[in-house]
């Protein structure tokens, strides 16, 4: 028979029917949730801990390095090739005292003497410069510890000499040796000891060769 026939009250009795039939039969299982792997988001605001402030350098100014303390290093004089500092060979007589390295002689002499003999300041050995009439300054003595440009001096020994001016002439005493590149000028040697090779320079002189005198 089609429901359609079915009066009413029959129609609505069916429905109430399969209503109680869906209330009781078991529930479907409810299949519990994964938790999401993305967190949930905190209700407390989250702030990244900054780095912490650098301490404060105080600023000092390093003080300035102390230069180095050279130790002097004592430079003999030189003599040669041509005088002694300001004094040098040829010079007249007043020019000679105008350098302050000479002084007056001693005593004036009217005797025709070859050589005028004057003193040095502080009598260095004893020595003096000399002079002849024409040719002004012709022999300038060693002032102390002077050195030749050669740096042969006081305590050189006599082989010293002879290996750095070749073609000297020796005698026991001595040595005589041309100046370099100055033909016409000389060294004369003065040596402590018995004419060895190892005796030391005790003096010298510069002179312009064949005038120089014997101060």
């Amino acid at each position: 028979m089609s429901t359609k026939s079915l009066p009413r009250k029959g129609f609505l009795a069916a429905i109430g029917l399969l209503a109680l039939t869906a209330c009781s039969a078991d529930p479907a299982p409810v299949t519990a949730r994964a938790p999401s792997s993305a967190a949930a988001p905190s209700t407390t605001t989250s702030h990244a801990s900054a780095p912490a402030p650098e301490a404060a350098v105080p600023t000092t100014t390093s003080p300035a390095p102390k230069p180095a303390v050279k130790t002097p290093v004592r430079v003999a004089p030189v003599i040669g090739p041509t005088g002694y500092g300001t004094l040098t060979l040829g010079m007249t007589y007043q020019q000679a005292l105008d350098t302050g390295r000479v002084l007056p002689p001693d005593e004036l002499s009217d005797d025709a003497e070859p050589c005028l003999l004057l003193p040095i300041p502080g009598q260095v050995m004893g020595q003096r410069v000399g002079l002849r009439d024409g040719a002004g300054v012709v022999s300038i003595p060693g002032y102390g510890d002077a050195h030749t440009p050669e740096d042969i001096g006081p305590g050189s020994t006599r082989a010293q000499v002879k290996r750095t001016y070749p073609g000297f002439r020796q005698w026991p005493g001595g040595i005589a040796v041309a100046v370099p590149d100055h033909p016409n000028n000389q060294y004369t040697f003065g040596f402590n000891g018995d004419g060895l090779d190892d005796d030391p320079v005790s003096s010298i002189q510069l002179t312009v060769k064949e005038l120089g005198c014997a101060g």
